[in-house]
């Protein structure tokens, strides 16, 4: 049965092309299918950050790059990915790492903050995109990364940390994922007010 994006909420766990994840948040866009960003619910590897904390030049960023190219292979559509812009910006306030537009990266500190009440713990520790001070600092080899039980941290980024992407959808590409039920679950009044919603957008 056809699945709607009524069904998909901040909190919920979904999963896609073999890997399970949280909905952080939902976008509502009218007649376009509702954008949805995710966090991989575990982490999907492990990675060192790199030779420095920028993230835009990183070890981490390429193990992220490759691990979509391979869910790519398992089936995942890459070119219906909605891009987004993260802030390099270091813990520090140091801009020098500028903005990068990615299909997938970790959480930056201002994201992981902004849904810090949604985001299960992981098992292993991962890192975060964020730096903890700009290069020509004596700590610019430092990032920021999650414990296990949700603490924040910073360490080398010579280090190896776990890797959690997050990445923003289609809701459109759910709807043929066995991991939601269908809509005889959902309550009539949500289902009524998700018409209410789109009968308002296309007038």
């Amino acid at each position: 049965m056809k699945k709607y994006a009524v069904l998909h909420e901040p909190g919920d766990i979904v999963t896609l092309a073999g890997t399970r994840f949280v909905v952080l948040d939902v976008e509502r866009r009218g007649s376009l299918p509702d954008s949805l960003f995710l966090l991989a619910l575990e982490s999907v590897g492990a990675s060192e950050f790199g030779s420095s904390n920028n993230y835009a030049e990183s070890d981490l960023k390429k193990a992220v790059d490759k691990w979509l190219e391979d869910m790519g292979k398992r089936g995942l559509d890459n070119a219906k990915l909605i891009p987004r812009e993260i802030d390099l910006t270091t813990l520090d306030g140091s801009g020098c790492y500028g903005k990068l537009s990615v299909k997938a990266a970790p959480l930056t500190l201002d994201e992981a903050r902004e849904y810090a009440d949604i985001i299960p713990n992981a098992e292993r520790w991962c890192w975060l995109a964020t730096g903890w001070s700009g290069p020509s600092k004596s700590d610019g080899d430092l990032a920021l990364y999650v414990y296990s039980n949700g603490d924040w941290d910073y360490g080398y980024c010579s280090g190896s940390r776990g890797i959690r992407p997050a990445l923003k959808i289609p809701s459109d590409l759910l709807l043929d994922s066995a991991d939601k039920p269908d809509l005889s679950e959902v309550p009539t009044d949500t289902l009524l007010e998700e018409i209410r919603r789109r009968v308002v957008d296309k007038a």
